[in-house]
C-alpha cells in the first residue's frame, strides 16, 4: 500500500516493477524509466545506445560504446578528444577539458589564448608581442634584449663612459665609466 494513498498500491515494491532500471510509482499505476545512455524498450527493458552510430558519438577520434554513456579516446600520439582543443581526461559519462599553459577554457571545451601581454605588459620591459600560447618581449632601439625579458640600453654617457638602464626604460639611469679603445 502506499503511505500518501492508502488505497493505491506501489508496484515498484516488488520485483522493481519489473523494470530494468528505475520504477516510478504513480496513482494506479507505474511507470519504468533508464539511466543516462540507456533506452527504455517494452515499456520496462532498457538497452544501451550506441551513441557511436550516430557522428561518431561527438568524438574527435575514437568512440566506443560501453554499457551506458560512450567513451571517447584519442588515437596515438594525441591528446585531443570530444571537443575539446587540447587536453581532455574522460570521467565516468562525461569529459573534463583543461588547456595548455597560455590558453583559457571557454563554454567548457574550446581553448583560446590568453594575451600574456595584458597583465604587466607580459613582464617586458618595452614591447611584448602576443604569441599563441605565449608572448615574445622585444627592445626599443638601442636597447638589447637580456633573459627574454629585461631591456638593456647602452648609450655614450659622460665623458668615455656609457649609461646602462638595467631594469626599465622609465627609471632612472646609471653610467659607469669604460675605457675606448681604437683597435
Amino acid at each position: 500500500m502506499n503511505k500518501q494513498n492508502p488505497q493505491d498500491k506501489n508496484e515498484c515494491e516488488h520485483n522493481n516493477g519489473g523494470c530494468d532500471h528505475v520504477c516510478v510509482n504513480t496513482p494506479g499505476s507505474w511507470k519504468c524509466s533508464c539511466k543516462p545512455g540507456y533506452t527504455l524498450v517494452n515499456g520496462a527493458k532498457c538497452e544501451d545506445n550506441n551513441e557511436c552510430k550516430h557522428n561518431n558519438g561527438g568524438c574527435d577520434h575514437v568512440c566506443v560504446n560501453i554499457p551506458g554513456p560512450r567513451k571517447c579516446s584519442c588515437k596515438d600520439r594525441y591528446t585531443s578528444v570530444s571537443g575539446c582543443d587540447y587536453i581532455c581526461v574522460n570521467t565516468p559519462g562525461s569529459r573534463q577539458c583543461s588547456c595548455k599553459s597560455g590558453y583559457t577554457l571557454v563554454n567548457g571545451t574550446k581553448c583560446i589564448d590568453q594575451n600574456e601581454c595584458t597583465d604587466n605588459n607580459g613582464g617586458c620591459d618595452h614591447v611584448c608581442v602576443n604569441t599563441l600560447g605565449s608572448r615574445k618581449c622585444s627592445c626599443r632601439h638601442g636597447y638589447t634584449l637580456m633573459n627574454g625579458v629585461m631591456c638593456i640600453g647602452s648609450m655614450p654617457g659622460p665623458g668615455f663612459g656609457y649609461c646602462m638602464n638595467y631594469l626599465s626604460p622609465f627609471l632612472p639611469v646609471s653610467c659607469f665609466f669604460k675605457q675606448l679603445l681604437d683597435c
